[in-house]
């Protein structure tokens, strides 16, 4: 099978291989008491206060500077600053409060799924130094002739950088966001191959978050038609923003992410005719503005191994009604299996980084790998579903998927009126819905590539 027909749509390819293969249906959903033994790793750290003296600048600062300060910066798109003595002593309760409860910084995976890289998730005795500074008065200490920087790990080659085709300005549709998708030209004439991104938000303060497509030479004009038809650029975007069967991944950003390289040696393939989607989250909580991202890309013209960005959910979620959340109701559960090896025809496979996307009504979802021989490895389980805050978790330690292998998912919403989103002001009324850009989804996309992990 040619190159470009595999990686354009995965998802239509395993529509057509059928059920039979990749084990789908919703007979066998693994039990609570499985989930939660997969979850286990021992007792939690106990949170022990320490007894020597506590100061901003030497313990507090730090801290910020590490794990929070790359989104809480002058021109950030967090609402204050913790940059200076005076801005984190007046907020020191609410730090105390929204790091004890980890509540902050955000990070969705449950502590004990996985390992992954780039963990926003303060350690135990990180939340107890802010507890005892606070609890010590928040005294400032001795400040230092030189301050460490928060660190960067910016070091992406910038082979070619694109540039929103103009200046927008995004309006208030959900709450205070709008979730807005924008074409790209793709200007090469030769395939090449994504090894990384870079995103350069335009207005910091509006850009939440962003996900970022290619769009296949044979389905640019089922895109192209959308663009300013609502007399303004781009289009309304809900959710992932692409058909699944019509777009591949490259990744996402958001505040605090810099440069997103991927592992060594591994690629995406981009076709010539190709364009680049980004599905733009503006967030105007503090205030309006005019937004014009770029992103840029590394690119190389060879790879050793072929990446696939790879969408694991159900033919029958897609196609018909069997994704069906019925009105009202306050806990659905849907569940797939796929074998990811049998749909791609390949023996090895290396699983790099896994993205669970469910939309607002999503409550709880969960990515396990069930092993040939019968045992199972939690890859992502995210107890609390934050749709605002969706991400690409990178696995610290890639895992081999063998022949027999298959990929678990499950979905779970909450459908009550209660849950319901706001918008343009005015909240929706729960009405039996499934599978669509403008209803709930249930996927997970994952970054292989060929070959075993090394």
């Amino acid at each position: 099978m040619h190159i470009k027909s595999k990686w354009t749509t995965y998802i239509g390819v395993f529509m057509l291989i059928g059920c039979s293969l990749i084990g789908c249906g919703q007979s066998g959903a693994i039990s609570e008491d499985e989930l939660s033994a997969l979850l286990s790793c021992g007792p939690k750290a106990k949170i022990t206060l320490p007894t020597h003296p506590t100061t901003y600048e030497a313990d507090i600062k730090p801290l910020l500077n590490k794990h929070c300060n790359g989104c809480h910066r002058a021109g950030g798109n967090a609402p204050f600053t913790f940059d200076t003595y005076t801005k984190a002593f007046a907020l020191k309760s609410i730090l105390a409060r929204v790091t004890k409860t980890r509540q902050m910084p955000p990070w969705a995976p449950a502590d004990c799924c996985n390992a992954y890289l780039k963990e926003r998730r303060l350690h135990a005795d990180e939340i107890a130094t802010i507890q005892a500074w606070v609890q010590q008065g928040a005294p400032q200490g001795t400040p230092r002739t030189e301050v460490p920087q928060r660190k960067t790990t910016q070091t992406l080659r910038k082979d070619v950088v694109l540039k929103m085709p103009a200046p927008f300005q995004p309006t208030r549709k959900f709450g205070v966001s709008e979730l807005r998708c924008f074409i790209l030209d793709w200007p090469f004439k030769e395939k090449r191959f994504v090894t990384g991104f870079s995103v350069t938000p335009g207005n910091p303060k509006l850009v939440h978050h962003i996900l970022v497509h290619i769009i296949p030479p044979e389905h640019v004009n089922s895109y192209q038609v959308m663009d300013g038809k609502d007399g303004r650029q781009g289009w309304d975007c809900y959710g992932q923003g692409v058909d699944l069967r019509k777009g591949v991944g490259i990744g996402g950003w958001a505040p605090g992410i810099e440069d997103v390289n991927y592992p060594k040696g591994i690629g995406i393939p981009i076709e010539p005719g190709s364009k680049i989607m980004i599905n733009m989250h503006y967030d105007m909580s503090q205030g309006d503005g005019v937004d014009q991202t770029s992103i840029a890309f590394r690119l190389e013209k060879h790879v050793e191994r072929m990446a696939y960005n790879f969408a694991v959910s159900h033919p029958q979620w897609v196609l018909t009604d069997g994704m069906k959340i019925e009105a009202n109701a306050p806990m659905t559960r849907h569940h797939v299996r796929m074998d990811v090896n049998a749909v791609l025809g390949k023996d090895l496979l290396t699983l790099y980084a896994i993205n669970l996307h469910m939309h607002e009504r999503g409550k709880r979802g969960s990515v396990v790998l069930e092993r040939a021989d019968g045992t199972k490895e939690c890859l992502l389980h995210i107890p609390d579903f934050p749709f605002l805050w969706q991400e690409t978790y990178y696995l610290q330690h890639p895992i081999t998927l063998h022949p027999g292998d298959k990929i678990y998912l499950e979905c779970r919403w909450d459908h009550s009126a209660s849950n319901q989103p706001v918008v343009e002001g005015k909240r929706v009324q729960s009405k039996t819905i499934g599978w669509g850009t403008d209803q709930e989804m249930c996927s997970a996309f994952v970054l292989l590539a060929e070959g075993a992990a090394s």
